[in-house]
């Protein structure tokens, strides 16, 4: 009786189910890759403290209604700062190309509809092929830069810091502003879960303002976001 067929008939089956496995992970290997963004407050430079003027809130802070956005000042109680940064750390599990991966493309936002308010988008761009892993809206501004900028990706720890002057705060003329400050909201993405840090930023119209670290050492951050889906966008 010939023993070793049999063997040889369940050898052959699981290496067929191994490598059907393995083709469909690894034909299109960032599919799978795992991204996080974790964001800080956008205004200041890093020896000073950021001025939260309206916690969570969606349109007018005055309409005291909860929302997605947080509202930045310009003054902190020591120094003036016009300058929005795209503040936080990037992560990226595969670390093989965890650098020159991903790219900042910054851009003006036409306004929509009846909206005359002026707003800079920063997206985070996976090169290939060219899809929007997560981003950043900033409202009454005009930015500051073109183009693609280089982004610190890190696949260990919190991931890479980066703090680029992606636009300036504008008197907002014919939009509903108070004084010169950056409504900032995220960019919602496809299958990106996004965690908010409520518990440390107060909902929606907060009076006379909060003040919060932005150093890159501080761990208080605004939100989170994560991806990462295998064979999908």
């Amino acid at each position: 009786m010939d023993t070793t067929r049999p063997t040889l008939v369940v050898a052959a089956l699981v290496a067929a189910i191994l490598l059907g496995f393995v083709s469909a992970h690894t034909t299109d290997a960032y599919h799978q890759n795992l991204y996080q963004a974790t964001m800080m407050p956008p205004t200041h430079t890093p020896q000073y403290w950021s001025q939260l003027t309206c916690g969570w809130h969606s349109g007018d802070c005055r309409d005291n209604v909860n929302g997605a956005a947080l509202d930045w000042g310009s003054y902190n109680g020591s120094v003036y700062d016009y300058n929005v940064r795209f503040r936080g750390w990037l992560y990226r599990n595969n670390t093989t190309s965890s650098n020159g991966y991903l790219i900042l493309n910054v851009f003006k936002q036409l306004p929509e509809g009846s909206s005359v308010c002026d707003e800079t988008v920063a997206d985070v761009i996976e090169i290939q092929p060219w899809w929007v892993r997560y981003g950043m809206h900033y409202l009454h501004t005009n930015n500051s830069v073109g183009g693609g900028l280089s982004l610190f990706v890190d696949g260990g720890g919190l991931g890479g810091w980066n703090s680029p002057t992606v636009a300036y705060m504008i008197d907002d003329t014919g939009c509903a502003t108070t004084g010169y400050h950056v409504h900032e909201w995220p960019v919602a993405v496809k299958l990106s879960s996004l965690w908010e840090n409520r518990g440390r930023y107060p909902c929606c119209n907060y009076g006379g303002g909060q003040f919060t670290n932005n150093y890159e050492a501080n761990k208080t951050h605004i939100m989170q976001f994560w991806q990462g889906h295998a064979g999908v966008p």
